[in-house]
């Protein structure tokens, strides 16, 4: 605790980039990365326990993440799909460049789709213990769906539209 908090007190009042792999998180570990919220710009995170348990960091509103423009989350196949439904970080305003590597269903992440210029999806299928059926998972019709979601750019050229 002592070295990260060392760390972030000589960022200052900087952007921030931050890469840090998560087993567990501790009540003091989420208050003391709270206090940076703020300052992030890029923050790429591991979570490979139960990202449930960082539901105080990552559901954070979106306007403790004004400065975020990228996200890196690799959280592999331990936590439920519907979690990642919830997550708030996702829905942060000017969130450009988003990489998540999770148990779930894209279609359900509360992603601005729109406002993406990089996306890298890598969403896993579970097999629940109470229903029996396959939940998450990214398939072909939602790859479909998720490109119709960018926005056209303009082509350029005297007759073509946007």
């Amino acid at each position: 605790m002592e070295t990260v908090q060392a760390w972030l007190n000589c960022s200052g009042a900087s952007h921030i980039s931050l890469s840090i792999t998560f087993d567990d998180i501790t009540p003091a570990l989420q208050v003391l990365f709270a206090s940076i919220l703020k300052w992030l710009q890029h923050l790429e995170l591991g979570v490979y326990y139960q990202a449930e348990l960082m539901a105080l960091f990552l559901g954070s509103g979106t306007k403790k993440f004004p400065a975020l423009e990228s996200l890196k989350l690799h959280s592999g196949k331990i936590s439920s799909p519907s979690f990642w439904s919830t997550v708030e970080i996702f829905k942060v305003s000017g969130l450009h460049k988003v990489s998540l590597q999770l148990c779930g269903n894209p279609m359900t992440l509360l992603l601005h789709w729109g406002e993406l210029i990089e996306l890298d999806l890598q969403c896993f299928m579970t097999w629940p213990m109470n229903n029996g059926g396959w939940e998450g998972g990214l398939r072909a019709p939602n790859v479909v769906d998720i490109l119709c979601r960018f926005p056209h750019p303009h082509t350029g050229g005297k007759g073509q539209g946007t």
